[in-house]
């Protein structure tokens, strides 16, 4: 198990639909799981041949050969049927894919890796703006910074930078496509140190809802800069993403595992070490486990050996563990390692935590302790570097020390399904008394009504640059932001 490793997926049935079930913009608020929109509209043959003819890259729909394997994204749970699926090759499609769906009305999804908890990277009836083709990168070693397309994930950049020595903030899942990490803010192992995802973003390219390509960074429509770190994809397709590295090759990485009775002795010994922790570390909590419920301490520091050697012998100390697993690994190899495959069905749910009260910490063990086989339930430790970041200086609103919880269960099996559900439903009751804000990555379908929670004092300023960006809402299949809501 190791930070941010999501266990999802299912396999997926491959029924087409017929052009007739293209969903209008204006009926996008009907169900992303139904067949077709409430209403339909006939696309004109020949709007969609000289739509194809102008692209670049592909156009796929149901007929096509590869229609149903792009169509499917990494949670089971959805099995979305767009009407179209453009893979795009560069910029100029992107700007064309809108320009067309805003021309005919249609619904629009945006996916770059797909792994949306809530299914974001797909639509019924609609138009799906595939990214996963473009896939540049560019390292500039001297500058330590890249630039990226978004149809990079993790492991994509974590190969090109490993020859250069840099590391940009990376999550836990290789196949995590960096455009959704990147805009819902990027929690990463190297995050204490060095700032999030959104922090370390330097500028991006944006095609905003009107088509229009933009450039966004503190010098070139500021406002925009500000709402893509942190915003999600409210605001437009970013298609280049020039981002910041450091001078990184190695990292301490392990897990130090122990009784499930020890479990809240170690998460209340770690709360009281959690004030002095550098921001060398990135640690928290795990419930998980294939073969039954177990219990770890992950460990990921950023620094070296005469550093590391008096925090790890603290950690070590708390209490004694069923094993110890932490080693110095390549921080390349270590984000570049499979997760797991896609095709099982989950559900998600998390909360931020800005303390671990005696309560909260026996909930916690309680509700940990029953974790189902495949699930997971993460509390990750937020300090250092991702504090220091003045809260409105960019729109990511968890910005104080505290404790990030996530929990997932996937079901391989449809007779699991209602276990990992209720499992789920309880660990979001026990957050639900505890937290304050959410992290927007992490936010599950079912809990759109969560994103001005999760916001909280951004929603305001988020909603006004909705307004001025997207006022008809044409981006709204993500932790949607609305206009006067």
């Amino acid at each position: 198990m190791n930070r941010r490793t999501f266990i999802t997926s299912a396999s997926k049935t491959g029924a087409g639909i017929a052009l007739g079930g293209v969903a209008l913009l204006d009926c996008a608020r009907t169900s992303r799981n139904s067949p077709r929109a409430a209403s339909a509209t006939e696309l004109d043959e020949r709007a969609i041949r000289d739509f194809a003819s102008g692209l670049h890259g592909t156009l796929l729909r149901p007929p096509d050969a590869g229609y149903d394997d792009a169509r499917k994204i990494w949670n089971g749970r959805f099995d979305h049927h767009p009407a179209l699926i453009v893979r795009c090759a560069d910029a100029a499609d992107v700007q064309r894919a809108v320009e067309f769906a805003r021309a005919e009305r249609l619904r629009v999804a945006v996916r770059g890796g797909g792994h949306s908890f809530a299914g974001y990277g797909g639509c019924d009836g609609g138009l799906v703006i595939d990214l996963s083709r473009m896939k540049s990168i560019r390292v500039d070693g001297e500058r330590k910074e890249i630039e990226a397309q978004p149809g990079v994930v993790m492991r994509d950049l974590a190969m090109a930078t490993q020859s250069p020595g840099l590391a940009p903030i990376l999550g836990g899942c290789s196949a995590v496509g960096i455009g959704g990490f990147t805009l819902g803010g990027g929690e990463g192992s190297i995050s204490p140190k060095y700032g999030l995802a959104c922090d370390n973003l330097l500028s991006a390219d944006v095609v905003l809802a009107n088509g229009h390509l933009v450039r966004a960074s503190t010098s070139e429509n500021p406002d925009l800069f500000w709402g893509l770190r942190g915003g999600a994809g409210n605001f437009g397709v970013v298609t280049s993403f020039r981002i910041r590295a450091y001078p990184l090759s190695h990292l301490f990485v392990g897990l130090l595992t122990y009784e499930l009775s020890q479990a809240a002795t170690v998460m209340r010994a770690y709360r009281a070490f959690a004030p002095s922790a550098p921001d060398e570390l990135d640690a928290g909590f795990a419930f998980g486990g294939r073969n039954g419920p177990v219990f770890v301490l992950h460990v990921e520091y950023a620094g070296d050996s005469a550093s590391a050697e008096p925090v790890l012998s603290k950690l070590r100390g708390i209490a004694k563990a069923t094993s110890d697993t932490i080693e110095l690994v390549s921080y390349h190899e270590l984000k570049s390692r499979p997760g797991t495959p896609p095709g099982f069905p989950s559900m998600s749910t998390g909360g931020f935590l800005p303390e671990l009260s005696d309560d909260t910490i026996d909930a916690i063990v309680a509700t940990g302790s029953r974790v189902p086989p495949g699930g997971d339930f993460e509390i990750n430790h937020l300090h250092g570097a991702i504090t220091r970041v003045p809260l409105a200086e960019t729109a990511f609103p968890l910005r104080e020390t505290g404790f990030d919880s996530f929990a997932v269960a996937p079901w391989r099996e449809p007779a699991q399904r209602d276990a990992a559900l209720a499992w789920v439903k309880r660990v979001d009751d026990v957050l639900r008394l505890h937290r304050r804000g959410m992290y927007v990555n992490v936010i599950g379908d079912d809990d759109a009504t969560r994103v001005r929670d999760a916001y909280d004092g951004q929603y305001a300023r988020l909603s006004a640059l909705k307004k001025k960006y997207d006022p008809e809402n044409f981006f709204r299949l993500n932790a949607n932001v609305r206009v006067g809501v």
